[in-house]
């Protein structure tokens, strides 16, 4: 599949990521951007700039420091090592309320790291904005961010960490190579099939309010008991849209080709009819592969052991205002039994 235009990408992750709101200035130049990690680096000054008027998020941390001075609680076992008694300084514990904290250092990481991977013009802009974070930098993980805990007091800053997030996600580590680099997010084949998944489903969460929208497990409709139902492959839908009486069960793909050896692929088709056939949904129940496009317009129906089944389409290259369109289509799917496609 070709490169997916940048502004659809934008949008794409808006939604996907629900704190990465839309930014209408940034819209403007939007197309200006040769690639994504230029683009979220302009989203990220933005959120910093708002955060630094705001002021930064502070709290106690607990400190053990060899001084001269009394501060705190004297440690009479750390105090006595042979250093100290040389240098006559006391072992302090104490805590000070400082800015340096997991949420700050979590955001001049990321901006050290992306003044390497950036344009010049951006870059600097970034450096600019070192000099308001006088905290140390940590080495970024996947449990660094899973750590974050959440109040009122700090929401304030899950735009700009969600952005950090992204940022870390969409980095990869070059083999052979200790610093990492970005890899080209619109070409990667694991990264782009979850994007689109994920916006998906939180396009119809904020734009359903009568509607269900969740992506529920379904289980194997067994008509005997076996102790090795575990070992049954998880039926785990990607989104379902649900009324009182209706359900759609959509599987999202993302393939350079729809069609493979003159069919439709097989292994999808199977899928989603296992899942119709298996849900235990009392009403109507109707079935869609939709798959990401860069052009090709797919609108089909089939009638399957009395079920809808849909193969569609999303032509990622299309206007913005068209994909919405487009998506606010497909949810006639859901109301429809029988459709002329």
């Amino acid at each position: 599949m070709n490169e997916i235009p940048i502004r659809n990408i934008y949008h794409m992750l808006s939604y996907a990521y629900e704190s990465l709101q839309i930014d209408e200035n940034i819209l403007v130049d939007v197309d200006n951007f040769k690639d994504l990690p230029n683009l979220l680096a302009r989203v990220l000054l933005n959120a910093i700039n708002s955060l630094i008027k705001r002021g930064f998020f502070r709290k106690y941390n607990d400190i053990s420091e060899d001084t001269l001075h009394i501060r705190g609680k004297i440690n009479i076992n750390q105090s006595f090592k042979s250093e100290n008694i040389i240098t006559k300084k006391l072992n302090c514990e104490f805590s000070e309320f400082e800015e340096n904290i997991l949420l700050n250092q979590i955001i001049k990481t990321t901006i050290v790291n992306l003044i390497k991977k950036v344009d010049l013009e951006i870059a600097r802009k970034l450096k600019k904005l070192l000099i308001y974070f006088n905290v140390s930098t940590i080495t970024l993980k996947r449990q660094v961010f899973n750590r974050l805990m959440w109040n009122k007091s700090n929401n304030h800053y899950k735009l700009p960490i969600q952005v950090c997030e992204l940022i870390y996600n969409l980095e990869l580590p070059e083999e052979g190579i200790g610093d990492n680099y970005f890899k080209d997010f619109v070409k990667d084949p694991n990264k782009l099939p979850h994007l689109f998944e994920k916006f998906v489903l939180n396009f119809y969460k904020q734009e359903l309010s009568d509607v269900k929208v969740y992506s529920p497990y379904i289980n194997w409709n067994l008509t005997s008991e076996n102790n090795n139902v575990y070992n049954l492959p998880t039926m785990m839908t990607d989104i379902v849209l649900e009324t009182s009486n209706r359900q759609l069960i959509i599987d999202t793909k993302f393939y350079q080709s729809i069609v493979k050896n003159n069919s439709y692929h097989s292994s999808n088709v199977y899928q989603v009819y296992s899942y119709m056939n298996n849900s235990s949904f009392e009403g109507n129940i109707s079935g869609m592969l939709l798959y990401a496009s860069l052009g090709e317009e797919l609108n089909e129906h089939f009638e399957i052991d009395k079920k809808d089944f849909y193969i569609c389409t999303l032509n990622l290259d299309d206007k913005w205002e068209n994909i919405e369109d487009r998506l606010h289509e497909i949810i006639k799917y859901l109301y429809k039994r029988d459709i002329n496609v």
